[in-house]
């Protein structure tokens, strides 16, 4: 690492205060508890117009939940992130990070809540121990919250290889056997027997055909 390169951290590392560490992590747990409130990865770039509109009102809306929460645990002064923590400790048998990742990213916040109340205090030492445990369970959080999505992905990734499988199958019967049928409605209500599917998905299968 050059000098240069060691001036320009030590100038952006003395910008940095347990005030804005704290803001960073609140930042990073806002995206998180929108993500997973709205079971949404990101933003299909495919999507319609009116599917962005009505996703862009409940990101909004998730957003002003979360900020809520935050407040009430700001005005909160009993709910620290020791206590957070030593409580989930007590219940770890019941719970676990992936199902109850909105738990973790309470006790994230309660640190960075404590860090603030700290800083605000004039107790800088305290405060960055507070917001090193925040920074902590942000990384737990986060690296749960990218194993979840990875396996959201992959379980929609085999839905789809299942219904382009059967599709495949349902259009080769209808070549096989739609002789046997005066129309394809009377083909989609025996295909729809045969594959234990709706007569509306098979008759979709058959549009083109």
């Amino acid at each position: 690492m050059g000098k240069d390169t060691i001036q320009e951290a030590r100038v952006l590392r003395d910008k940095r205060t347990p005030e804005t560490a704290a803001e960073e992590v609140f930042q990073s747990m806002q995206e998180i508890y929108v993500r997973s409130s709205l079971k949404v990865k990101n933003l299909n770039h495919d999507a319609t117009d009116k599917q962005k509109e009505n996703l862009s009102e409940k990101i909004k809306e998730a957003i002003k939940i979360f900020h809520q929460m935050l407040s009430e645990m700001y005005s909160n002064q009993e709910n620290s992130g020791d206590q957070l923590e030593e409580k989930l400790q007590i219940d770890e048998e019941k719970i676990n990070i992936g199902s109850n990742i909105d738990k973790h990213i309470e006790i994230t916040l309660a640190y960075a809540i404590d860090g603030l109340r700290a800083y605000e205090a004039d107790d800088i030492n305290l405060a960055w121990s507070y917001v090193v445990d925040a920074n902590f369970w942000a990384g737990q959080v986060i690296g749960a919250s990218i194993f979840k999505y990875e396996k959201m992905s992959n379980a929609t990734d085999k839905r789809h290889e299942k219904n382009r499988r059967l599709e495949k199958e349902i259009k080769q019967w209808y070549k096989d056997e739609g002789h046997k049928f005066g129309s394809k409605d009377a083909a989609a209500e025996q295909a729809k027997n045969i594959f234990e599917l709706e007569f509306s998905t098979i008759r979709r299968h058959l549009r083109n055909l």
